[in-house]
């Protein structure tokens, strides 16, 4: 073998392992964020929970639930860290629209309508 072929054989061979080590990270990260994005979603959903629930307990002796009493009860539990909620409430549809946001970024993460016959709050008769 001329010492040129060897020289070429090392070049390729190099660019070759290269690439892989390239792949092989950015499969990594592409993962680690995955994850951190799955954490995110389960903190989101914590905390939806947590707002059906205080609605629940904190639920007027009424036939429903009034659109004003929602957004209350949401400025009094912690904020879960990393994320941002934003209550607004809807004169359309009726009930409160909750956006998740990431905290520090424009990325919206969920938003959900809650109204009072949609969590059950509403009796009949």
């Amino acid at each position: 073998m001329h010492l040129v072929e060897v020289m070429v054989a090392g070049v390729i061979w190099s660019g070759a392992l290269g690439a892989g080590f390239q792949l092989s990270s950015r499969g990594a990260t592409l993962l680690q964020r995955n994850q951190q994005m799955l954490q995110v979603l389960e903190v989101i959903e914590r905390d939806r929970l947590q707002l059906q629930v205080s609605w629940r307990e904190h639920r007027p002796p009424e036939a429903c639930l009034d659109d004003a009493h929602f957004e209350p009860q949401v400025n009094d539990l912690p904020m879960p860290t990393g994320i941002r909620r934003v209550v607004k409430i809807s004169e359309r549809e009726g009930g409160a629209l909750v956006e998740w946001w990431q905290k520090d970024s424009p990325v919206l993460l969920r938003k959900q309508l809650f109204t009072s016959a949609g969590l059950g709050l509403c009796q009949l008769g």
